[in-house]
């Protein structure tokens, strides 16, 4: 799993990673950004209930502790994931055991 902190989802960033599908991991609403590959893009909600299959490079928005999970989740399955994250840090939010988990996996 590839975490690319500081950085805005942008089109030239969706280019760059090139993936096979996005996954919006915004917890509540999915936020849809006008970038390349929103026509591919995914609930994280929706994959884990099996409604959608998703290819071996994934883009996963959403740098707290959803987006982080689904990383992980998929990268346990094989599946190439990056995050990219606008704000310095993923998982800022979470308490402090549960994202030294998070950040643990990242590095698997």
């Amino acid at each position: 799993m590839q975490v690319h902190t500081g950085q805005w989802v942008t089109p030239e960033l969706a280019a760059q990673l090139t993936p096979q599908v996005v996954i919006l991991a915004t917890v509540a609403q999915p936020l849809r950004p006008a970038v390349p590959g929103r026509d591919r893009a995914v609930a994280a909600w929706d994959v884990l209930a099996g409604k959608h299959e998703v290819g071996q490079r994934v883009a996963v928005l959403g740098g707290e502790n959803a987006g982080c999970e689904m990383a992980g989740y998929l990268a346990t399955r094989g599946h190439s994931a990056a995050i990219p994250e606008m704000l310095p840090e993923v998982a800022a939010e979470s308490i402090p055991w549960n994202r030294g988990l998070l950040l643990e996996q990242r590095r698997t």
